[in-house]
């Protein structure tokens, strides 16, 4: 189904402003009252650098910390991050930013009562936000724990009470931030260990790369020198997703059972635990119903398999622990352990509300609640400059004003983040793309 919104049917007075912007508001009201279903969203937030300067735009003095009330006199702090809102449609192909803040460092609570403002103005558009969705910055737990949730990894609480629908809101934790703190604790600490006290040694990766290089010839998977020297290129997702693949652990598998091969004679642990990091990560980055395995998205034909595999991974996870005894979950590096366990906990849950309970959608596509959708909105912001990672405020201003009002920038197909599907920017000319409903 598809449906093109009208230009006309907005009156836009004011191009631009900061913090909530309204223009955005309306777009969502329009959508909603032109859709004949109820339309769901995912609310996520991130913070993108912009460059400390202030200069003058032609009316005033732009540069300074901003959180919604237009403050810009020389007493205030210099901005050096926009934090930005990003709503993408859970059953509908569309994501649009609805506020920016400039900050300079906010904590926890005062983010929680930005989400608060957010999701009451959302909440008037008619559109029902579903999750939220943070990376694992230390702020972020905190702003969690202030919405009510509870953190601790044998007691968690994911979700939140929104204050206006009383509905629930469940917490996700971004997959691929997770899975880069996963592979830090790995390549940093060497060697970890499971439930059955058996050894999991980065040792093995180093050892298949240097095979893969002696022989010239690879097996069937993608590790080079970069997935070693991981500290080079520490934020990019597919260095560390290509670690924790099926391809690698099969190759491992290979040299110790088929090639027999000395040095992976006891690869076995580290065998599986890439392979269970794998079929996690591919759970939380499902798409559509024409993937596999458990790249397919959650649905009432594989809810009990991928139940089953929720449960394993859970209890893999909470028995990890360091060569000392110490459990990962209860350490100072436990954000990626926990933030899996996090995202289990809401999925099941959102499953059981949006697909059993009110039965909106006969299945969930994770990947629409990633944070690579913000990640992708930045980096046309950047390009906008020509590939300029530090804008300034007018800048990014009027980046962020053409992306939400005229024509979309297309942004760089190499970087951090690379978009998975097409999901473009809700506008006044978008034309909508709907998802399969069970109504």
């Amino acid at each position: 189904m598809s449906e093109k919104l009208s230009i006309h049917a907005f009156r836009i007075q004011k191009l631009y402003v900061n913090g909530i912007n309204r223009e955005a508001l309306a777009f969502i009201k329009q959508r909603v009252k032109n859709a004949n279903h109820k339309l769901l969203g995912a609310l996520m937030l991130d913070e993108m650098a912009i460059r400390q300067h202030i200069e003058y735009d032609g009316k005033q003095f732009v540069g300074y910390y901003d959180v919604g009330n237009n403050i810009t006199n020389e007493e205030c702090s210099i901005a050096k991050e926009a934090l930005v809102f990003l709503v993408v449609g859970i059953n509908e192909l569309w994501k649009i930013p609805v506020a920016y803040f400039l900050i300079n460092g906010i904590n926890g609570e005062q983010k929680a009562n930005l989400i608060i403002q957010c999701l009451s103005l959302l909440h008037d558009c008619g559109i029902h936000i579903k999750t939220v969705t943070r990376d694992g910055a230390a702020c972020n737990l905190s702003m969690f724990r202030s919405l009510q949730c509870n953190m601790d990894p044998e007691h968690l609480q994911t979700w939140f009470v929104d204050h206006i629908s009383k509905s629930k809101i469940y917490v996700f934790l971004d997959p691929c931030h997770m899975v880069k703190l996963l592979r830090n604790i790995f390549g940093d600490y060497k060697n970890i260990k499971n439930k059955n006290n058996e050894n999991i040694s980065w040792e093995y990766i180093v050892s298949l790369h240097e095979l893969q290089q002696n022989k010239g010839l690879h097996m069937g998977n993608k590790l080079r020198t970069g997935h070693i020297e991981y500290h080079k290129k520490k934020m990019n997702v597919r260095f560390a997703a290509q670690i924790f693949s099926s391809s690698v652990a099969n190759a491992l598998q290979m040299c110790r059972s088929v090639l027999h091969i000395d040095k992976f004679a006891q690869s076995e642990a580290t065998e599986e635990f890439l392979q269970m990091m794998n079929d996690l990560f591919d759970i939380f980055n499902s798409r559509n119903l024409r993937q596999k395995f458990y790249e397919r998205p959650i649905n009432p034909d594989n809810y009990e398999s991928v139940l089953y595999k929720l449960k394993e991974c859970k209890e893999y996870l909470l028995n990890l622990k360091f060569e000392n005894g110490q459990l990962v979950v209860r350490s100072n590096r436990k954000t990626g352990v926990l933030g899996f366990l996090i995202n289990i906990e809401s999925l099941k849950m959102l499953y059981q509300d949006i697909c059993d309970k009110e039965q909106i959608l006969p299945y969930i596509p994770l990947y629409q609640i990633s944070q690579d959708h913000l990640e992708i909105f930045f980096g046309c912001i950047r390009a906008f400059g020509r590939q300029n990672n530090n804008p300034t405020v007018r800048q990014f201003k009027a980046a962020f004003k053409r992306l939400l009002l005229r024509t979309e920038i297309k942004g760089a197909t190499t970087g951090n983040c690379i978009a998975l599907d097409d999901i473009p920017i809700l506008n006044a000319t978008y034309t909508i793309t709907t998802r399969g409903s069970n109504k």
